[in-house]
């Protein structure tokens, strides 16, 4: 991921901020229908989320638009990504807190232990910030709060999914990601 986001965006669609807020409303509107003994607690995150998200600097450039594990082939020593149609111009800390996202989602509703999720959180970080050191100067600190924002941010817009997929048990599953995004 972080050798990709060294290519260049040319010709890509920029992706602009707002259109990250628009899709978090749209998935906050969506849990409060399905849930809506969760609606004042969902519209309570989607106004915090929106208030970090809109003061944070980004880091534009290429991005995968929906990176998370099915978008990645392992193939021997090598590492292939898939699926490029939602590439962009973007906040490159959109494909890490949307992978993040996945991760958690999988911990809350697909029966992932909390133990590989953090090892694989890790390695992905680290990997990352490896590849990132090379080639740009960042502050840690600051790249680390809104990565965990962004990720609260991309785990709501899953929150849907349960409902989406047929789930058992839709409505826990919902609350327990919203657990999470408040957490």
């Amino acid at each position: 991921l972080a050798a990709l986001h060294t290519l260049p965006a040319t010709g890509l669609p920029v992706r602009q901020p707002a259109a990250e807020l628009g899709a978090l409303n749209a998935a906050a509107d969506a849990v409060a229908s399905l849930c809506p003994e969760l609606a004042c607690r969902t519209q309570a995150l989607r106004q915090t989320l929106a208030m970090y998200l809109n003061t944070m600097p980004i880091m534009p450039g290429l991005i995968h638009g929906d990176f998370y594990a099915r978008q990645v082939l392992l193939h021997g020593a090598g590492t292939m990504l898939i699926d490029f149609d939602e590439a962009a111009y973007a906040d490159q800390m959109l494909d890490l807190a949307n992978m993040l996202a996945h991760i958690e989602y999988d911990v809350l509703c697909s029966g992932l232990r909390r133990e590989r999720a953090n090892m694989a959180r890790a390695n992905l970080l680290l990997g990352y910030l490896r590849q990132l050191y090379k080639t740009a100067a960042t502050d840690l600190d600051l790249m680390l709060a809104k990565l965990t924002m962004l990720t609260a941010a991309r785990l709501l817009l899953l929150a849907p999914q349960p409902f989406r997929s047929y789930m058992p048990g839709w409505p826990d599953h919902i609350q327990a990601i919203v657990e999470r995004c408040e957490g």
